[in-house]
């Protein structure tokens, strides 16, 4: 999938294309933009020639973060794309390392969920077992030596 701001002679609306797989008909594809302010805002899709596109304008400045929600069979499946107003795309990196939108997904995930809230010494210990200390026994040592330290 393909999603861009389209304003090239035209008023900008966002343009969905479907590149490779399963394509999506117009009602069962919604995004709703988050602005730095917080005020959410929906838009829903109408079908062109090859391409879908947003019923309504997008208002300026282009800087939110956008979520793309295909539905289908009852459920959705919802992909997080931050928009920044000098790149008029889809944001592929963050930090300068290149991210899938797998990836970008687990990431968006993780900073929703602790976002405004504090962290525990637990989590931060259950983050890095799940997160790659358990594949390698160097790391737990470390960890088991720093608990025994500190004790």
């Amino acid at each position: 999938m393909a999603l861009e701001v389209c304003e090239d002679g035209v008023p900008p609306r966002f343009r969905v294309r479907f590149v490779t797989g399963h394509g999506w008909a117009a009602q069962d594809v919604t995004l709703t933009t988050e602005w730095d302010d917080g005020a959410p805002q929906a838009f829903s899709f109408v079908e062109r020639d090859g391409y879908l596109e947003s019923r309504d304008e997008i208002p300026e400045p282009h800087a939110f973060l956008a979520r793309v929600s295909l539905g289908h069979g009852g459920h959705t499946h919802d992909y997080d794309v931050p928009f920044h107003e000098h790149d008029h795309g889809v944001s592929v990196a963050q930090d300068g390392e290149p991210m899938d939108a797998h990836q970008r997904a687990h990431a968006n995930n993780i900073a929703r969920r602790i976002s405004g809230g504090s962290v525990t010494t637990g989590q931060i210990v259950l983050f890095g077992l799940t997160g790659g200390l358990i594949p390698c026994p160097a790391a737990i040592t470390v960890l088991l030596l720093c608990f025994i330290s500190s004790s």
